[in-house]
Formats: structure tokens, sequence, C-alpha cells
């Protein structure tokens, strides 16, 4: 496995803890970092993402299950990696409220091995949306209507 990979799973799996890592050992400056609902560049908005992560979730807890680097298929495609994670924790804004969500990552590594892109991908609306009041019931309303009827 890519050692840039390996230090950067240790990075995000140490959030919301202490770590000897700091996002600009294992970023780039010009860090592209995309989820359901930020699309932001630069290492100060990365950090700022995190620090929001941290102040919004108790009992923070990032585990990555699997990683792999995935070859390019089309010549002169850098290749790529992807993670998958489970993050947990506490939601303060909604009277500590236990949630837990698993998604996915696609990650772009520098020539010296730094993350360059950091895109997620997890189901927003069923993990998220669905467990608010009010907004859930709406969502899992739409969900069940537009579900196919087998």
């Amino acid at each position: 496995m890519n050692t840039g990979l390996e230090r950067y799973i240790e990075f995000f799996e140490s959030i919301g803890t202490q770590t000897p890592l700091r996002p600009v050992d294992v970023v780039t400056a010009d860090i592209h970092f995309r989820d359901p609902f930020n699309d932001l560049r630069g290492l100060a908005q990365f950090e700022g993402v995190i620090d929001e992560m941290c102040g919004s979730l108790g009992n923070l807890k990032i585990i990555v299950s699997h990683a792999a680097m995935l070859d390019a298929r089309i010549e002169q495609q850098a290749p790529i990696a992807a993670i998958r994670w489970d993050l947990s924790g506490n939601l303060r804004a909604f009277g500590n409220k236990f949630w837990q969500v698993r998604g996915y990552s696609e990650l772009d590594f520098s020539p010296d091995e730094r993350v360059s892109r950091h895109f997620d991908y997890w189901d927003a609306a069923r993990e998220l949306y669905e467990e608010l009041p009010l907004i859930g019931l709406a969502c899992r309303y739409v969900r069940r209507r537009l579900a196919l009827k087998c």
C-alpha cells in the first residue's frame, strides 16, 4: 500500500483525538475536498470542515475498514485510492443523539504522496436527513414513493 495512503488513514482515523499528524502533513495546500454538504479548496477550508465536524459530533470516531490503491486503466492517468469508512458520534445539535454513517472516499495523491483530492460518497438522505424530525418524515415518504414496487 502507498505510504501516503497509510499516513492519510492514520490522520483520518485520528480526527477528534490527539494526533501527531497535522493536515499539512498529509494533504496539499490546494486540497480539493467534497462531501454531500461541502465542495471546497485549500488547506484552511479543509481544516475548517474538520473543526466543524469535531465541534458538531461528540465522541467522534472514524474507522477505515478497507483501503486500496486503484490502478489506472487509461495511460497517463494517475492511480487513485479508495477507502471505506465508518463514522460515528453524538450529534450535539440534536441532544447528543447517536449517529453513524458508512461511506467511501476517493483520494488522489500528489507526487510527494500527500492527498490532493478527497471526495466523500455517502447517502446523506438516508443516513442523516431521514433521522431528523419533520424533514425525516418527508424524506422517508419520498423514498417510499420512488422505490420500485416489485
